[in-house]
């Protein structure tokens, strides 16, 4: 065995032979020296250790030790192995906000949710969590409950990046990880490429989300693709198209969300308490509203 890795070392002995399992597989045997162990020896009994000859005693680590009462079969001892050793697979992924709701079962999964959704099914028993980091499962619902896919061992699971973890909308394409362990905390973390569509479209919603839920968002009009003039720094005149614009009472407020391949509007500022303008790049869905929101609601007129 190869030093610096672990390895499961099983020893069975019944009434007829002894055998050595090494990662669950019969590694040798011998017929010689059966019989049942004597419970009633009042010796102390050693494990890895020879106090007779110490040359003899076991080089290395031993993490866990279980000691049965009856001989296990050699299938035992296998799905023994399998069960804690090999951490759980994900077998099938769907992402089941991707092609409007449809559901979308091949990589890269597309949506335009940059909190997608997906029901996964592990080949064994297991509880998983999600993030838009490759973290093991503990950090992931340490740092936020929310990201918990399951809360008890099973195969099938429900999984929802948490607006805190949400895909940035410029992106074409993002991240999630899922990070699934079996009851004795063996884990495996698998990489699903997301491929974001209608990158625009979600910016402006999250625009139009983030006004609503401002203290004039009951009542405010909103605009969409709206063509406004302004002057720049220069003191010169332009018409700038906004993706979203609000009007309330006597003052407006203007925004965009650029992608990459958009430029901002050269020599924007906010001169006047009438109108206020705003440009928005390489932020998630949540960002982008609580962004908006507190703009307006820190400016609007008392």
């Amino acid at each position: 065995m190869p030093s610096g890795k672990w390895f499961e070392l099983c020893i069975l002995r019944n009434s007829s032979a002894n055998a050595f399992f090494i990662n669950g597989i019969l590694n040798n045997s011998q017929s010689a020296g059966g019989g049942s162990l004597n419970p009633s020896v009042t010796q102390s009994w050693y494990v890895g250790a020879n106090v007779k000859y110490s040359s003899w005693s076991f080089i290395g680590t031993m993490n866990d030790l279980s000691v049965y009462n009856y001989a296990l079969t050699p299938r035992n001892i296998t799905d023994r192995y399998n069960k804690v050793w090999i951490p759980p697979s994900i077998i099938k992924i769907n992402l089941t906000s991707g092609n409007g709701g449809v559901g979308d079962t091949s990589s890269p999964y597309t949506t335009n949710d940059t909190t997608p959704t997906f029901a996964i099914e592990t080949d064994r028993n297991a509880i998983c969590a999600i993030d838009n980091e490759d973290l093991d499962y503990m950090t992931m619902i340490t740092e936020d409950i929310l990201r918990n896919c399951s809360t008890t061992d099973g195969v099938n699971h429900v999984c929802t990046l948490q607006p805190s973890d949400g895909l940035i909308i410029n992106e074409t394409t993002g991240n999630a990880y899922i990070a699934c362990k079996n009851s004795y905390g063996i884990e495996k973390s698998d990489a699903l490429t997301i491929a974001l569509t209608e990158i625009e479209a979600t910016g402006e919603e999250a625009i139009e989300t983030g006004i609503k839920q401002s203290n004039i968002g009951a009542t405010a009009t909103i605009y969409t693709n709206q063509q406004v003039y302004l002057r720049d720094l220069d003191n010169n005149q332009v018409l700038a198209t906004f993706d979203k614009v609000a009007l309330y009472d006597l003052q407006r407020w203007a925004f965009n969300y650029l992608t990459s391949t958009e430029s901002p509007i050269s020599g924007l500022f906010n001169l006047t308490t009438a109108f206020y303008a705003a440009e928005y790049q390489y932020m998630t869905f949540k960002e982008v509203n609580e962004s908006v929101r507190d703009f307006i609601d820190n400016t609007v007129n008392p």
